[in-house]
């Protein structure tokens, strides 16, 4: 079994993450992909990850941080894409239930994040809270079958 979306970077994790991680391990999980959803914790997330090769990671740009992300911040996920233990983009997509980021700042970091997925051949783990329309019409447009 891979559980292909577990925060286990959280804080909530910082006591027993270890103990956490092998009643995981034991209980039959052969990996888990952490979504990264935060660029000021990512040198958190990438050291979790190296710490054991059962643990992979998503990069992205979570729609609550949206607002303060940058032309920079997506050329960081694009180098990073050639990292192993980077199987996935995101956790991206809309959130219009909290009120964190504009919604077409969310859009436009939306788009341009599974653009950067299909350039790179990497799936997208994509969130969606009070945006079923918005998410669903933006992935069939930026599809290409």
């Amino acid at each position: 079994m891979i559980d292909t979306h577990a925060h286990i970077d959280a804080d909530a994790f910082n006591e027993d993450r270890d103990a956490m991680l092998k009643r995981a391990w034991d209980a039959g999980m052969v990996a888990i992909v952490v979504p990264d959803i935060k660029p000021a914790d990512r040198a958190r997330l990438v050291e979790i990850v190296n710490s054991d090769p059962r643990i992979f990671r998503g990069i992205g740009i979570h729609p609550h941080d949206a607002g303060n992300a940058s032309t920079a911040d997506l050329d960081e996920i694009e180098r990073h894409c050639t990292d192993g233990k980077v199987v996935a983009i995101g956790e991206i997509g809309l959130d219009y239930y909290y009120d964190f980021c504009p919604p077409d700042i969310q859009k436009l970091y939306f788009r341009e994040q599974i653009r950067i997925a299909k350039r790179s051949g990497l799936p997208v783990i994509v969130h969606n809270r009070d945006s079923d329309d918005d998410v669903l019409g933006i992935l069939e447009e930026e599809q290409d079958g």
